[in-house]
């Protein structure tokens, strides 16, 4: 009698293992979660933003925050979107602007009016997916504060659109990528 107990005891622990294991290891695999991100790049978790206004459409990361502002001083700007990392380190913004001139002209005159302590201007013509613009790089600080701007410019017509993303030196590799991603998104009316 007792071995039978002891029997019944040992598949009634057999069967309770096997029930623990049975629940527990879906939820710990679960909650050993890799991002897509992290394995195939930043475009399985990204959302999309669209706007009738000026046909603007761009993709951005899913945990980011986009911002529109309207009431645009100068009538030079015509949509403007923000948007930053949750960790605030990154941040950027996508404009579509009617300019009087070229885009080099613009960027020629903007360059006359920036604060001192850019360095590493570099301004180039450029292909972008199926897109040909211009990007303005340059840097800014020293060590861990230092940071990389890339700025795109797409012509359309009289209006051209403007991308530009900030992010520390420190995260080149994974920012800059990211930015390409978002670049090579971005539509505008007939700009793609």
């Amino acid at each position: 009698m007792k071995r039978a107990l002891i029997i019944l005891g040992k598949r009634k622990l057999i069967w309770t293992v096997a029930m623990v294991l049975g629940v527990m290891c879906p939820l710990l695999a679960a909650s050993y979660y890799i991002p897509a991100a992290d394995v195939a790049g930043n475009a399985a978790r990204m959302l999309t933003y669209s706007s009738a206004a000026e046909g603007l459409s761009f993709d951005y990361p899913q945990d980011w925050v986009l911002r529109t502002e309207k009431d645009y001083s100068g009538g030079e700007i015509l949509e403007n979107v923000t948007f930053v990392s949750p960790d605030k380190k990154a941040h950027g913004f996508v404009q579509v602007m009617k300019l009087s001139g070229p885009i080099p002209e613009y960027v020629l005159e903007s360059q006359k009016s920036m604060v001192p302590g850019y360095d590493s201007l570099n301004f180039r013509q450029e292909m972008k997916g199926s897109k040909q613009g211009y990007v303005l790089t340059y840097s800014r600080g020293n060590g861990e504060a230092r940071l990389n701007a890339a700025e795109y410019f797409f012509q359309n017509g009289e209006k051209v659109c403007r991308f530009s993303f900030f992010y520390p030196e420190t995260q080149q590799k994974q920012y800059a990528r990211l930015a390409d991603e978002m670049v090579e998104s971005l539509t505008i009316k007939s700009v793609e």
